[in-house]
């Protein structure tokens, strides 16, 4: 799945807020099937 159009404003405004975004997104492979984890954090 590509990144939509917001992804890139909303990624700069969350840096703006403080948040350190390590890798966009988390790769990782369990048992031979490979993932893309998108995690997002809503603070209130």
């Amino acid at each position: 799945m590509g990144k939509d159009r917001f992804h890139d404003v909303v990624k700069t405004a969350l840096e703006k807020e403080g948040w350190q975004i390590t890798d966009d997104p988390y790769e990782l492979n369990v048992d031979g099937v490979d993932l893309r984890l998108v995690i997002y954090n809503v603070q209130q």
